[in-house]
C-alpha cells in the first residue's frame, strides 16, 4: 500500500530544485522526479539576479549557490559600435550589488548539493504518465527507470517540467502567446575580448544585435540574433563569426565552443498556474525572450512564492485558501514580466536613432533617475511589487507612499534582505522564516504610550505560529537589547542595527511593518491601527484557528 506523501515536484530544473530546497528546510515531505537521466549538461540559463540571490538565502540555503560564478556589476549598451549608456548595479542599496552568471548546469548541481545537505534526492529517469484528482488529493502514475508503472498519492503536485510540461497538458491549460520571427544562436567560447570581465555588452545595430556575457575568466557567452525560424541544421560557429566580422572586422574570431545551441524567441504565459491541487511554475508556466535574462529568475520567484504557502497549509498553520493567492499574485507578475520582455525585445530588434530604446537609454539629465535607479532596480529583480489580496482589505486611508517606510506593501523588505546576510552568519535557524516578522523602531520602547501599543499588538497576535519581533535602530547604538528582553511576549525577539543605507528610510517609532516568510512586505501600519494590523495579518496569511485572535482584534474596534 502506498502512503500518501505531501508534494510531488515534477521537473528538477532550477525552479523545481529551488522549491525542493524550500520545502525540505520547512520539514515538508516531497518527491522530485525528472524524466532525464541526470542533471542537465547544458549551459542555457546564466544569470542569477539580485532578488534570486536573496531568495536563496531567505529559504535557508547556506551551501554556495552562485559563489563561484562571475559577478556582473554593469550592463553596457552599444549603439552602432559606440558605447551609448549603461546600467550600473552599484546604484543598488544593499549587500548584493551584482548579478551572477554561470552555466545553468552549475546552478542545478549546486542546488542538488544543497538538497543533499538536508538528505533529499532527485528521482531521475522517472516519468509522469497520468495525473488524476481524487477526493483527498492527487493520484499520480509514474513510470520507473525499469519501465514499471506505480501509482502514488500526493496532497499537491507542482509542474516545473518545462515548455513541454506534462503536468500542464494533463491539466488542459492553454499556453497562450506567440513566437517571434527570429531565433538566436548562443554558445560559450574561450576568447580574449577587450571588455570588462564583470560587464555584459549589448551591441545593437539597425538590422541585428549580439550580446557578450562573461561567465568565467576568459570564457564568454555569445548570443547572436538571426531572422526567421530555427533552421533544421545544427548551429554554426561560422554564421556567428560572420556577424561578428561584419561589425568588428577581423579582430575577433570564435573558436571551438564549450557549448553551442539554437533556440527560438518565445513569449508565452499559461492561462492558469493553479488548478485544484496542481500548480505550474517556471518554464511550464511561462516562456520569455532571453533579452534581460528574466526566464530562470521568474521561475525561481514562482518557487519562493509557493514554497512557504504549501508549508503553511500542510502544517495546519494556514487555511487552504492561502494557496489561491499563488495565482492571484504570481500570474499578474508573470504577465507583466512577459510584457516587459516583449517590449525590450521589440525595441532591441528594430532600433533606429529615434527609437524608444535609444531615447530611454540616452545619457541625458532628464534620464538621470531612470538610469541610476529605475533600470538597476528593474534588472536586479528588486523592483517587483505583488498585488496582495489583503492590501486593501482594511484600508484606513493612510497613504504609506508618503511616509518614511522601508518598503511598500507587496515589495521585498530591505530589512529582511539585509538580515539574510547578517543573521545567517551568526545565528542558526533564522531562515527560512516560519511565520511573519514584525519590524518595529526600537525607539517605540522608550515611549510609554507606544510601548503599551507594542505590547497590545503582540498580545493580539501571540498565537501566530513562527511569528518574530525585530526591533531596529540606526545611528548611535542604545541599550536596546535590555529593553527588548524586558518586553513581555512569547514571540522570539531580535535587535537589528540598521546599515547606513537603510537609516534614511527608517520609519518613525509610530509605525510597524509586517513581512511574510518570502520577504514580501505584507502590512505597513501605525501602531495605533491595532485592529487593522491584526485583520490584515490574519487575512493575508489565511491563519487557521484564529477565534482567539479574532476576539482580541475585535476589542480594538
Amino acid at each position: 500500500m502506498n502512503v500518501q506523501r505531501k508534494v510531488l515536484i515534477v521537473g528538477a530544473g532550477p525552479t523545481g530544485l529551488t522549491l525542493a530546497n524550500d520545502l525540505a528546510r520547512r520539514g515538508v515531505a516531497f518527491d522530485v522526479v525528472d524524466r532525464k537521466a541526470g542533471p542537465t549538461s547544458d549551459s542555457k540559463g546564466l544569470a542569477l539576479n539580485v532578488s534570486s540571490q536573496y531568495g536563496l538565502k531567505l529559504i535557508g540555503v547556506r551551501t554556495p549557490v552562485g559563489e563561484r560564478g562571475m559577478s556582473i556589476s554593469r550592463l553596457n549598451l552599444h549603439w552602432q559600435n559606440a558605447r551609448y549608456s549603461s546600467v550600473n548595479f552599484a546604484h543598488l542599496r544593499g549587500a548584493i550589488q551584482s548579478l551572477v552568471t554561470q552555466p545553468q548546469a552549475v546552478t542545478e548541481n549546486e542546488l542538488i548539493s544543497a538538497l543533499l545537505h538536508v538528505d533529499a534526492r532527485v528521482k531521475w529517469c522517472h516519468r509522469v504518465t497520468n495525473i488524476t484528482d481524487t477526493a483527498s488529493g492527487v493520484s499520480v502514475e509514474i513510470e520507473s527507470p525499469a519501465g514499471e508503472l506505480q501509482t502514488q498519492q500526493y496532497d499537491y503536485v507542482v509542474g516545473c517540467d518545462g515548455k513541454h510540461s506534462v503536468v500542464r497538458k494533463h491539466l488542459d491549460i492553454a499556453f497562450d502567446g506567440f513566437d517571434y520571427d527570429m531565433h538566436f544562436t548562443l554558445g560559450d567560447f574561450d576568447i580574449d575580448f577587450p571588455f570588462g570581465k564583470h560587464e555584459v555588452q549589448y551591441f545593437v545595430y539597425p538590422d541585428t544585435f549580439f550580446i557578450l556575457v562573461p561567465i568565467a575568466n576568459g570564457r564568454w557567452r555569445v548570443v547572436v540574433k538571426f531572422s526567421g525560424a530555427v533552421p533544421d541544421e545544427p548551429p554554426s560557429v561560422e554564421d556567428m563569426n560572420a556577424v561578428l566580422a561584419r561589425y568588428f572586422g577581423k579582430r575577433f574570431k570564435l573558436g571551438a565552443p564549450a557549448w553551442i545551441s539554437r533556440a527560438p524567441f518565445y513569449n508565452r504565459v499559461a492561462q492558469k498556474i493553479h488548478k485544484n491541487r496542481c500548480f505550474l511554475a517556471g518554464d511550464a508556466a511561462h516562456l520569455f525572450s532571453p533579452i534581460g535574462g528574466t526566464g530562470m529568475n521568474t521561475g525561481m520567484q514562482d518557487a519562493f512564492n509557493l514554497g512557504w504557502k504549501l508549508a503553511a497549509v500542510i502544517t495546519g498553520q494556514s487555511d487552504a485558501q492561502l494557496l489561491d493567492t499563488y495565482q492571484l499574485e504570481r500570474l499578474p507578475a508573470i504577465q507583466e514580466a512577459a510584457a516587459s520582455s516583449d517590449t525590450s525585445t521589440q525595441l532591441i530588434c528594430k532600433p533606429d536613432n529615434t527609437s524608444r530604446l535609444i531615447q530611454l537609454m540616452a545619457p541625458r539629465f532628464v534620464n538621470r533617475t531612470f538610469l541610476k535607479k529605475v533600470l538597476p532596480s528593474a534588472h536586479s529583480g528588486l523592483a517587483m511589487q505583488l498585488t496582495l489580496a489583503a492590501m486593501n482589505a482594511t484600508n484606513t486611508g493612510v497613504d504609506v507612499n508618503e511616509q518614511n517606510v522601508f518598503a511598500a506593501e507587496g515589495k521585498l523588505n530591505p530589512v529582511v534582505l539585509h538580515a539574510t546576510n547578517k543573521l545567517t552568519l551568526s545565528e542558526c535557524g533564522v531562515f527560512p522564516l516560519a511565520g511573519p516578522v514584525f519590524i518595529v523602531n526600537q525607539c517605540a520602547l522608550s515611549n510609554p504610550q507606544l510601548r503599551l501599543r507594542v505590547q497590545a499588538l503582540f498580545s493580539v497576535l501571540k498565537g501566530i505560529s513562527g511569528a518574530q519581533v525585530w526591533f531596529v535602530s540606526g545611528g548611535k547604538k542604545e541599550s536596546a537589547e535590555a529593553a527588548v528582553v524586558q518586553l513581555p511576549t512569547n514571540m522570539p525577539q531580535r535587535f537589528l542595527r540598521l546599515p547606513a543605507f537603510l537609516e534614511a528610510d527608517a520609519p518613525s517609532s509610530e509605525w510597524v511593518q509586517v513581512v511574510r516568510p518570502d520577504g514580501i512586505t505584507l502590512a505597513v501600519r501605525k501602531l495605533s491601527d491595532i485592529k487593522a494590523i491584526g485583520e490584515q495579518v490574519i487575512s493575508g496569511l489565511k491563519i487557521k484557528n484564529i477565534s482567539n485572535q479574532t476576539k482580541q482584534v475585535a476589542m480594538y474596534e
